[in-house]
């Protein structure tokens, strides 16, 4: 390819705009809305504002997950399992914790 045929390829789009016009307003507004909602996450004390979509998450997934840790950890030949022995029983715990019968009526309807 000639210099010239190059320049002239390069040249092709100096003169198309590639970028909005906007205007002074439309930039304070749109910095003014943004502070307005860094100022509302700040006054909850949250950073992460992907708590709020997070959902909880079900005692069978959390089996399925330890599951999957485990076959993980037997295919890639691990020798210690101390570590999951000790999530697999805080998860397990949890679980029972949660799910305690306070009283022998707790499943039974009263008529």
């Amino acid at each position: 390819m000639a210099t010239d045929d190059f320049e002239r390829y390069a040249a092709v789009d100096d003169n198309i705009s590639t970028e909005a016009d906007i205007s002074e307003s439309a930039i304070v507004s749109t910095v003014q809305q943004s502070d307005d909602g860094d100022q509302l996450s700040d006054s909850n004390g949250d950073d992460d504002d992907d708590d709020a979509t997070i959902e909880p998450v079900s005692f069978s997934l959390a089996k399925q997950s330890l599951e999957n840790i485990r076959k993980f950890l037997e295919q890639k030949g691990s020798d210690s399992y101390e570590t999951f022995y000790e999530l697999e029983a805080a998860v397990y715990g949890l679980h029972r914790d949660n799910s305690t019968q306070s009283s022998l009526f707790d499943f039974f309807k009263r008529v």
